[in-house]
């Protein structure tokens, strides 16, 4: 296996060139409060060229190990919440709202929405499952030559993080005061025996603001359509999958589930895999939700698979500057489905395309790595033809890998460079504040923590110290989730240092 994943390239197969040498800028500011500033490209860049030539190395993730979250959120390391992929069941069904319409709708994504459990985000979970994946990684190992070798593997690590997170600091770049929809970042970060550790902050409005919408009958409806989705694509065991789609008997009523229900949704189950790659010169340990798992023809191993959902576009025949618009935003959204799946080795994306009352009308796979080239100046138009019934060519792309990836390795290098520059400072500040706290707090074990912010109008990264109240308040919970220390578990953090002692 080549130990860098290649974008799908483009046809005529220009030779490679080197990644651009300009560096970006940053300057650490005259505020004490903001320790350093990383610009955004466009700032120091004519308007819309990029600085990137090529996309920094990507090494192919390789798995590391997996975990699971039963109904009650309890982890377990192991496969038992794994899912297997089937796919929808058949595109026969009437539609209630649509009563000329042919027999030719799939499956209702409204169904078991009065049984939908929800995950309590109320507590933050911080990286506790993460790094708790990490630590029985190295402490089941079956001798002491194999934990010293799994142990080496976590060490070398130069970020540990979630899959999400490292996604939104990729999407960075396309992020714009006049874009449709902002995506602000605001992480605490630390760094551990060498390796940097990022969460992602919420504050407490932001965190209102997110339940109040997600309680809003309309907006929990469609976030219901994805789970509902993934519900009726898989299924428990690989038997499974050969088997005939057909009504389920239901354990409290005599009324069946629908054909390809696998079973009410609670959010609570999840399994997750952990892998480690490298984006350009950062080693990244990272873990994600997996939606399920499907056996290749070709090589006979399981692959992974991510399971989306999104409105269905209009005709462009029926409409096309409507079927344009929606089409545009289509290929937008796909940066984030590319990222999702490329940074955890995730080879194919199924979209389930589903109607106004929630009704799938079809569905798509798309290959990964061929994403890219679909939103490539170029390439193609999907839907869009000319006058004379040819397809129309893209002039412009509709966002590039390279930048995308770019970005997101000058970030995660930036944060590191900055926060190894003020750590022993950091750590002196807070020697020094001891001696103002009563003993039984000075015993307390403190380390620094820092915010990266990326706000609206997206100009600049930024990176500040937080205090030792911000620490307990914003990355402690004010103590409700266990003793930490910064925002990783007192546990992690005692085996982290038992292990780097010589």
């Amino acid at each position: 296996m080549p130990d860098k994943r290649a974008l799908d390239e483009p046809s005529d197969q220009a030779p490679p060139f080197k990644r651009s040498a300009s560096a970006p800028m940053v300057s650490s500011m005259s505020d004490l409060s903001v320790l350093a500033t990383l610009q955004h490209p466009r700032i120091s860049t004519a308007s819309g060229v990029s600085p990137f030539a090529a996309p920094p190395l990507f090494q192919q993730p390789a798995p590391l190990c997996s975990f699971s979250f039963d109904e009650a959120r309890k982890q377990w390391q192991d496969d038992r919440s794994k899912k297997f992929y089937r796919g929808p069941p058949p595109y026969n069904n009437r539609h209630p709202h649509q009563n000329r319409a042919p027999a030719a709708f799939g499956a209702d994504l409204n169904y078991g929405l009065e049984r939908y459990i929800r995950r309590d985000e109320d507590l933050p979970e911080h990286l506790d499952a993460l790094v708790a994946a990490l630590q029985h990684r190295t402490e089941s190992a079956g001798s002491e030559a194999e934990r010293a070798e799994l142990e080496q593997e976590r060490r070398k690590a130069d970020v540990v993080t979630w899959r999400g997170i490292v996604t939104k600091i990729c999407t960075a770049y396309e992020q714009s005061p006049e874009a449709r929809f902002s995506d602000p970042l605001e992480l605490n970060a630390m760094v551990l025996d060498g390796t940097l550790y990022l969460e992602e902050y919420t504050s407490a409005s932001a965190m209102a603001e997110k339940q109040r919408k997600e309680d809003d009958p309309k907006m929990l409806r469609m976030g219901y359509y994805g789970y509902s989705f993934e519900s009726y694509c898989t299924v428990d065991t690989e038997e499974q999958t050969r088997e005939p789609f057909r009504p389920i008997p239901h354990k409290n009523s005599p009324v069946h589930h629908p054909a390809g229900w696998g079973g009410d949704v609670n959010t609570n189950v999840q399994w997750c895999q952990v892998v480690k790659t490298k984006l350009g010169n950062n080693r990244l340990v990272i873990g994600g939700e997996v939606d399920a798992v499907q056996r290749s023809a070709s090589t006979g191993r399981e692959e992974l698979v991510e399971l989306k959902t999104s409105m269905q576009m209009t005709s462009a025949h029926r409409n096309p500057a409507k079927a344009a618009v929606e089409q545009e935003r289509f290929e937008k959204k796909l940066l984030k489905f590319f990222l999702q799946s490329y940074l955890l080795g995730i080879g194919k994306i199924v979209v389930g395309f589903r109607d106004y009352h929630g009704f799938l009308t079809t569905h798509q796979e798309f290959e990964t790595l061929r994403i890219p080239r679909m939103v490539r100046a170029g390439q193609p138009i999907a839907g869009r033809y000319d006058q004379a019934g040819k397809p129309m060519i893209r002039e412009q792309s509709v966002w590039e890998p390279k930048d995308a990836l770019g970005f997101g390795d000058q970030i995660l290098s930036f944060v590191r460079e900055t926060i190894a520059a003020h750590s022993d400072a950091a750590e002196e500040k807070q020697t020094a504040a001891k001696e103002d706290l009563t003993s039984e707090e000075a015993e307390k074990v403190s380390h620094p923590v820092f915010r990266i912010s990326y706000k609206s109008p997206f100009d600049q990264v930024e990176i500040r110290l937080l205090n030792e109240a911000e620490i307990f308040e914003q990355a402690q919970d004010s103590g409700r989730s266990g003793e930490r220390v910064g925002f990783l578990p007192r546990s992690y953090y005692d085996f982290v240092q038992r292990q780097a002692r010589p």
